[in-house]
């Protein structure tokens, strides 16, 4: 009789609830991000257009407008990158590959899943690295708000480490499925 603690059925059955729970609870967190995003996408249109409303009857222009609006867009890139990912969202382009079937085409969708999980963690340690850097030594970004930068850019590595998650999510998934 084999040990229950180094049953590789017991061991594989466990390792399918931690799975699915991780996958619940970044599923409320991508949930939450998507409606941070999908507000400050709403504010954006709000602040442009009372840019467009002040020139046209004030002839005046509101200084904040342009860099509120390129932060927010990068905020909202790197809070939703990884829920996009999940949903299916991003665009596809698989003009090369769309021919091929079967387990070549497993493998080259496996390799696309581990080249983006490994360029997403380094990219989540090298923007890691940068924002703290910011951090430390109290960078600012410029006229006419003066908002500390390292705070701003710690969207970079949270959205990078959860886009490289979410590669590994999907690679063990879909590995998962093949075998079982």
């Amino acid at each position: 009789m084999q040990d229950p603690e180094r049953d590789p059925a017991s061991c594989e059955v466990f390792m399918h609830a931690i799975v699915r729970a991780g996958s619940r609870v970044l599923g409320l967190y991508y949930l939450l991000t998507a409606y941070v995003s999908a507000a400050i996408m709403a504010g954006i249109m709000l602040l442009i257009t009372a840019e467009v409303c002040a020139r046209l009857f004030f002839n005046y222009s509101i200084p904040i407008v342009l860099d509120v609006g390129g932060y927010s867009l990068f905020i909202v890139t790197f809070l939703a990158a990884a829920w996009v990912l999940r949903e299916g969202g991003h665009v596809v382009v698989d003009m090369l590959v769309g021919g091929i079937k079967g387990r070549p085409r497993l493998v080259i969708d496996n390799a696309v899943l581990i080249i983006g999980a490994g360029l997403s963690a380094f990219l989540a340690y090298q923007s890691g690295i940068y924002t703290a850097t910011c951090w430390v030594r109290g960078d600012v970004i410029g006229y006419p708000l003066m908002i500390p930068r390292g705070p701003l850019l710690m969207v970079l590595p949270v959205g990078w480490s959860f886009l490289a998650l979410e590669f590994l999510m999907k690679i063990w998934a879909r590995n998962v499925r093949i075998k079982g």
